[in-house]
């Protein structure tokens, strides 16, 4: 076993030593041991003196369970697959101990980056992105810089993926130059992250830091930056060492100094600081120092692990020491989504937040374990991945693939499933067999007996799979796709060991191996044409036959420029161009005339679906992963999408669900607020309180159980808050009212937010205190979230916990200066009326509460006692009529709007039936309600139907009146005569454009406002006609009228250089005669089909009639193009004083409506 499967292996026995602490399914700690992906591809680079030289490389892709796989790519001579292999693993145990949802992979080139170029070293880097360019991906695999690889290799590499891709991408690749939308903070991110680690290593100890001395073994890029760091922050480095040599002294070194030094003078230079095994089983007894923090990948064996456990040292593991590379990669993996940057401060708090938190967790485990960190830090690591890998649907990622039926086993393995005697083994075919097809020609006789031997069968052609395009399934389709991948691999490699081969071969003039060589090149070249063949088929949805048409084309070098060359005259002889420009003004006025008609048609037909009754959405189907028993009577339920992946919505902290559930004869629906956050996405928790008397709830804790199925409704609700409303925000919850408090707290301690939080919380005691132990451990955990306490029913204050009720004194206490805070409140209606009166009082202006009821507001109905007759409730005299589903009926004494439309057969959609989910918000439209409860009312919906509108209306009419008053001025002589001696005309006609540019846009948007009028409808369709006419004919046709110009002078042009060649043609029997087969009108037709430029010099009398065709046609395009100008500005001249009648109507309709808009309004406002 080589040096490299030792570090793999030694990775893997970690592995092992981990699992035994955490809970994690055998068969997906079995596919940790194993990458997910392994590609192996051979680089062709042109050198710069000419030669062609072929580098190797890898990529791997661990694991991917969490996330897209993330890993940098190395440089370096000694690149091996098990080193890459190894450090994909860490990579993936690394992102699972930082928190981020990535998965782990790496790659690396075997090449001394220092023996090429600048221009063979981009060369390289391209080549070797444009054979990973199927494997890489922004949501798949995003490489990184590592070991001799900086931001311009990955500016480079960047750059090539986003060229074949067509569009640019810069959260494929990390670690990308500033420019490129590289972070800041990622130079010194590794370094960094180290030296959080050591500060936190100071937390724990209590260390005095001019105590501590410091060493540093590897003193290259992250190793200088934690010098540095540790150097600035006062501790004493009495060593540094790298590849070439040490400088010790005991007083301290001059950490900058010794970095000038460096990198100018080299002395401590050329450092491979990633350098694997360094602490091992024979140096390990030697080492004295009591902390050991790894900054470089792998550099302590597990023998070593163990001497320093005996000798009480206390090793901070590479996969937690050295995280904050990644950890600053994914900040600019989602920065780039993003399309928004961070401070380079920003970056570094986040860095240092997650760092320390993670440490703590480690450094917590070990302590409770009573293990190494090392063996924490994995643990931690295998929890996170095992909580992924439960919530994609247990176990059955990992096995799915690999369950083989007997009879497909027996056709790969025949001579494992035959007997002794008689099976067919791997000594020969079976018996009674006749001769057996090897893998056909090109590959010679003795191949095709080696795999007939072998019982390999010929590889299947991919065409007779793709003739079922494009009603492909979707199974078979990534069947195909990943057949294809397969093929164009195997394809890379035999062209890589045919190139290789090739040029040995012709090195030492053996022209033997050359054939065999240049074959084998054919070979690999035909395999990536089929799989490439097949990738583009698939991706593009062609028809076969269209492929097929494609390729026999392109093997007959015929050109599809025949086709364009053949079709450059049209009909009347206009060019394309001319011919193109007149077909898209036809459509657009055909376009223009049917729009209005298709968009009113169609808002009919939806209007129309939209009112057919009992319309509900229709949900999806979740199934329950997970019961979890909070309090007595307390339950949070966990959801998953049924076949495993996302869950199948997306939802805000705060919002809730809205369930179907199968109670009695008829479902009903429920809705219980999400407690989990969004940062979740493959799970979804609800917290739901059993009640008695709630049919819902009792179903729900009672009756489900695990692998249960549910319809669900996509999520709803405005009580949410995302941190861009406020940089501060109090949570004040009363009982079950904390789930979407909860929900809140996840979702911004998981983003860590930077704001402050305040947590209150009012219970009875501490058995009715939900999620307890989560809300201390966070508390703990982030220094901005402050939890206060509230118990009513203890006799004493306990665990912080204060006793009594929550008070206008207790508020001003936690929150000193709550009025500057944004407020949620959620909880029994009582408790909420009396937090706001708090509130009130405590200078919280009313915009910065917002709340949510748990617990019905309905006023009870009167019970009817016994003896008593029950009596009809009687009709209140107010008629009610919805619109859509054009019923009516009055309202009944103590009915709701919701329960009278239940009543005449009306669907409207519900939740919580009481006026705060805003699920049945309508649309009032005459008529006066009254709401108990309108928290479902968003500010906008209660402004509804406001006075803006008219406001808007006025003012746009008042403007309109100008352009009206201009037209009018402009035609009567004896008023323009007085007026004039005021304002003059020209600044009439700059008053006339304003106004009737802002005008309609104010018309436009009072009708927008209250787009239900047929005169407000037919009034801005005008509006926009007389303005788009206005522009038209003062723009447009002046530039008609210089271009008729042009087009005349040009004809004049063309006539006297085609009067002059009539001279010259008429005078010649020979050049007379060439011109006759385009006398007739059909012969000039199709004159431009055939007429082409002569291959050879034609003579001076063909040449004179080719150039009388060509003016003659020129001249032809220039009358038609004249007259159809002067026709359109005649016919656009009549159509201007059409418009002016359209405007006095138009006038006369506005009248109407402003009028009713002002009386309507002051109806309003009454």
């Amino acid at each position: 076993m080589s040096d490299h499967d030792d570090i793999f292996e030694n990775a893997l026995l970690r592995l092992d030593r981990a699992a035994q602490f955490v809970q994690i399914d055998p068969e997906a700690l079995e596919r940790l041991k194993h990458p997910k992906s392994v590609v192996h591809v051979s680089i062709p680079v042109r050198m710069d003196d000419g030669s062609l030289r072929i580098f190797e490389g890898y990529r791997v892709r661990h694991d991917d369970t969490r996330g897209p796989t993330k890993g940098g790519i190395r440089f370096h001579p000694q690149v091996h697959l098990g080193e890459v292999k190894a450090l994909a693993f860490w990579m993936t145990c690394k992102c699972a101990v930082a928190g981020i949802p990535f998965g782990g992979g790496k790659g690396g080139i075997i090449v001394n980056p220092k023996e090429l170029s600048r221009m063979e070293l981009e060369r390289l880097s391209r080549g070797f992105v444009q054979q990973l360019a199927d494997f890489i991906g922004p949501d798949t695999d995003i490489p990184a810089p590592d070991v001799y690889t900086n931001s311009m290799i990955m500016g480079w590499m960047m750059d090539e993926y986003s060229t074949i891709q067509r569009q640019r991408t810069p959260d494929v690749i990390t670690g990308k130059p500033i420019p490129l939308g590289g972070s800041l903070g990622r130079d010194d991110a590794t370094g960094r992250g180290a030296y959080y680690c050591i500060k936190e290593l100071e937390r724990f100890n209590n260390w005095t830091r001019g105590n501590v001395r410091v060493a540093v073994q590897g003193f290259g890029n992250a190793g200088q930056h934690v010098a540095r760091l540790l150097h600035k922050d006062g501790y004493r480095c009495v060593a540094i060492s790298d590849s070439k040599g040490a400088i010790y002294r005991e007083d301290g070194i001059d950490i900058p100094r010794a970095s000038e030094l460096k990198q100018s003078q080299t002395s401590i230079s050329n450092v491979y600081d990633e350098r694997k095994n360094q602490i091992t089983g024979e140096n390990a007894s030697r080492i004295t120092a009591p902390y050991i923090v790894e900054v470089a990948n792998g550099p302590t064996t597990t023998e070593a692990d163990n001497i320093l456990k005996e000798l009480g040292a206390t090793v901070v593991p590479d996969i937690l020491a050295n995280a904050g590379g990644v950890t600053v990669s994914y900040f600019e993996w989602t920065q780039n989504r993003a399309g928004y940057y961070w401070s380079e401060k920003k970056v570094q708090e986040r860095l240092q937040r997650i760092m320390a938190q993670e440490f703590e967790a480690v450094h917590d485990l070990s302590v409770e374990a009573e293990i190494d960190m090392r063996t924490a830090a994995y643990a931690h690591a295998l929890n996170r991945i095992g909580e992924a890998v439960e919530s994609q649907g247990t176990s059955r990622y990992f096995n799915s693939a690999m369950k083989v039926s007997q009879e497909e086993h027996a056709q790969h393995h025949p001579g494992q499933t035959g007997d002794a005697k008689g099976g067919p083994g791997m000594g020969g075919p079976p018996e009674g067999a006749g001769p057996q097809n090897g893998m056909g020609g090109g590959m010679g006789g003795m191949m095709d007996g080696m795999m007939e031997k072998m019982g390999a069968p010929k590889p299947k052609d991919l065409y007779p799979s793709l003739m079922e395009l494009p009603d492909l399934p979707i199974e078979r389709r990534g069947e195909l796709e990943q057949e294809a991948h397969g093929r164009m691999i195997a394809g890379t490699r035999l062209l890589g060991e045919g190139f290789e081969e090739l040029s040995r071969s012709a090195a030492g003039d053996d022209f033997a191996a050359m054939q065999s060589a240049t074959a084998k090149i054919r070979e690999g070249l035909s395999d990536f044409e089929s799989g490439l063949a097949a990738h583009r088929a698939l991706r593009e949805g062609k028809a076969p036959r269209d492929v097929a048409l494609q390729w026999f084309k392109r093997e007959l070098n015929i050109d599809d420029s025949v086709n364009v060359a053949r079709s450059q005259a049209l009909l009347w002889g206009m060019s394309p161009f001319h011919a193109s420009v007149m077909v898209v003004l036809i459509a657009f006025a055909v376009a223009m005339i049917w729009m209005y008609f298709f968009k009113m048609r169609r808002a009919a037909s939806l209007l129309e679906k939209l009112s057919t009754p009992n319309a509900i959405a229709e949900g999806v189907g979740v199934q329950i992963a997970k019961i979890t028993q909070e309090t007595a009577d307390v339950k949070t339920i966990r959801l998953v999408a049924c076949h495993g992946g996302r869950i199948p919505f997306n939802y805000l902290p705060g919002q809730f669900l809205t369930f179907t559930l199968p109670v009695g004869e008829k479902p009903i629906r429920r809705s219980y607020t999400i407690s989990s956050a969004p940062t979740q996405a493959y799970y979804c928790e609800v917290t739901v309180k059993r009640e008695d008397k709630g049919a819902g709830s009792r179903y729900l804790c009672d009756e489900l159980k695990v692998g249960d199925t549910l319809e669900v409704k996509a999520p709803s609700g405005r009580f949410t808050f995302t941190g861009e409303e406020s940089d501060r925000v109090v949570l004040i919850a009363g009982g079950v009212g904390i789930t979407p408090m909860m929900s809140v707290t996840r979702a911004l301690t998981d983003m860590c937010w930077p704001g402050e939080i305040h947590f209150i919380v009012a219970c009875r005691d501490p058995k009715h205190f939900i999620f307890e132990s989560e809300i201390k451990r966070l508390e703990e955990r982030y220094d901005n979230l402050h939890v206060h306490v509230a118990m009513s029913r203890i006799d004493q204050e306990i665990n912080g916990y204060r006793k009594g009720r929550l008070t206008k004194e207790l508020l001003a206490e936690w929150v000193p200066d709550i009025a500057s805070h944004r407020v949620h409140i959620c909880g029994a209606p009582a408790m909420m009326d009396a937090t706001k009166a708090m509130l009130s009082k405590l200078g919280v202006p009313v915009e910065n509460i917002h709340t949510e009821n748990f617990g019905s507001t309905q006023k009870p109905k009167a019970k009817v006692a016994k003896g008593q007759e029950a009596h009809e409730p009687k009709a209140t005299g107010a008629k009610i009529t919805f619109a859509k589903s054009d019923k009516s009926t009055e309202l009944l004494a103590d009915e709701t709007l919701l329960e009278a439309a239940e009543r005449v057969g009306v669907g409207i959609d519900y939740s919580c039936r009481v006026g705060t989910c805003g699920i049945c918000l309508a649309k009032l439209l005459s008529g006066d309600v009254t709401m108990e409860v309108d928290d479902g009312l968003e500010p906008e919906d209660r402004k509804a139907g406001s006075f803006w509108g008219g406001v808007f209306g006025v003012t746009g009419a008042a403007l309109m009146l100008v352009p009206l008053a201009y037209l009018i001025v402009k035609r009567n002589k004896k008023l323009k005569q007085t007026v004039t001696k005021h304002v003059s005309m020209r600044t009439l006609l700059a008053w006339h454009i304003y106004a009737g540019v802002l005008g309609p846009i104010l018309v436009i948007i009072h009708s927008g406002h209250k787009y239900e009028s047929v005169v407000g409808i037919a009034l801005t369709a005008m509006t926009l006609l007389v303005v788009v006419s206005g522009f038209i004919g003062r723009y447009l046709m002046s530039g008609f009228a210089k271009e008729i110009r042009e087009r005349k002078a040009m004809l004049t042009e063309l006539q006297t250089a085609y009067d002059e060649a009539s001279v010259a043609v008429g005078s010649n029997p020979e050049a007379a005669n060439t011109l006759r087969p385009f006398s007739g009108f059909f012969s000039r037709l199709m004159a431009g089909f055939f007429l082409s430029e002569p291959t050879t010099e034609p003579s001076v009398a063909k040449a004179n009639s080719i150039t009388l065709v060509r003016l003659a046609e020129s001249i032809a395009d220039v009358e038609y193009a004249i007259r159809t100008h002067e026709d359109f500005k005649t016919w656009f001249g009549k159509w201007l004083k059409f418009h002016i009648a359209i405007s006095f109507i138009l006038y006369g309709l506005m009248f109407i409506h402003v009028n009713y808009a002002v009386y309507f309004g002051l109806r309003w406002f009454e």
